[in-house]
């Protein structure tokens, strides 16, 4: 189910259901409307009829209806900053877009909360004579140590030494959206104790760190100081025919090319002595055999990567084998120099 901002920014909330989402609204004008008749725009929530100094939040729940409700209830405000997260998925696909998203996501949050939680606001979260408020906190406290705990996990020496841009900057994002989840909730109970312990004891790691910008240079440091001490594996057997049939594999594959673009291969160590036959496990019988190569190839941008590559051929009976395909591969950046051909 997807969640709108006023500003068109989506946050996905998982399973949340159109039960959970009228619990959340809290009384805060529930409504339900036919979304073919009702665009889930900023147009559509200014004339919600919802006050204009309350954050409007408009979803879709799963049977297409849309839902609309302000976030004048602490509750839904409290578990819209809880619900806070990166999409690690695009940052772990390489995806270019998942930065500049996470970046913008964390600039809109601040700025819809900055304009929402105010005195008032807060002297309401903190009426703990009523025991909804209460039950509130206290979950908001639970989850704070939880992120206190993730952000202690990070392994910071390794993510400042590492050389995937998109692993690091995916962790580096989940431990920036933990702190602001904290610093959220502190705004909101600046008398918890629990929440203060956890902000004060993470702070100084996220702090560490730097910014995105920081990171991402950083990582590209190290790619690059990587690339240029990386050279291919030993070749263990010479076979001129073998080598240009994975080459042509490897330039052929549409896996590749997704990869690297319109690429070439410049030099093929292959970096097993002879085939490796796979057998069933119960009969014996053979189903395949492999080999693996290490392959200097450069990229459709011009950039040199080490690839290692596993082929395989599939058994077709009597000892013979079928054509040879690429089965797996994973690669690094290294300079073009160091392929040697």
């Amino acid at each position: 189910m997807a969640i709108v901002m006023s500003n068109h920014t989506q946050y996905r909330i998982n399973k949340l259901s159109v039960a959970r989402v009228a619990c959340l609204a809290g009384g805060a004008g529930l409504l339900l409307a036919n979304p073919a008749a009702m665009p889930v725009t900023s147009s559509a929530a200014a004339n919600s009829g919802v006050a204009s100094s309350s954050l409007t939040i408009l979803a879709q729940a799963s049977d297409g209806a849309a839902i609309r409700f302000g976030t004048g209830d602490v509750a839904t405000t409290v578990e819209a900053i809880l619900d806070l997260a990166p999409d690690l998925t695009g940052f772990y696909r390489g995806e270019e877009d998942a930065l500049p998203k996470a970046k913008a996501q964390l600039a809109d949050i601040r700025e819809m909360l900055d304009s929402h939680i105010d005195a008032d606001f807060i002297l309401r979260a903190n009426q703990f004579s009523d025991r909804k408020m209460k039950r509130i906190a206290r979950r908001a406290e639970m989850f704070a140590e939880r992120d206190a705990n993730t952000i202690m996990r990070v392994n910071i020496e390794a993510l400042e030494k590492g050389t995937n841009r998109g692993p690091v900057l995916g962790q580096y994002a989940n431990m920036l959206f933990a702190a602001e989840r904290l610093r959220q909730l502190q705004r909101i109970y600046p008398d918890s104790t629990k929440i203060a312990a956890a902000l004060t004891k993470t702070a100084p790691r996220v702090a560490s760190l730097g910014s995105f910008g920081d990171v991402e240079k950083q990582v590209e440091a190290n790619e690059e100081a990587a690339a240029a001490s990386r050279y291919l594996a030993t070749a263990r057997q010479f076979n001129s025919q073998l080598a240009r049939t994975f080459a042509r594999s490897v330039e052929g594959s549409a896996f590749t090319q997704k990869n690297y673009g319109k690429l070439k291969v410049i030099r093929t160590n292959l970096i097993d002595s002879s085939w490796t036959v796979e057998r069933n496990a119960v009969t014996g019988v053979i189903i395949s055999r492999y080999q693996r190569a290490s392959m200097g190839i450069k990229a459709g941008d011009g950039k040199c990567h080490a690839v290692q590559a596993l082929f395989e051929q599939k058994a077709t009976g009597g000892g013979g084998y079928g054509r040879i395909y690429l089965r797996s591969h994973r690669g690094a950046r290294m300079l073009c120099e160091n392929i040697r051909p």
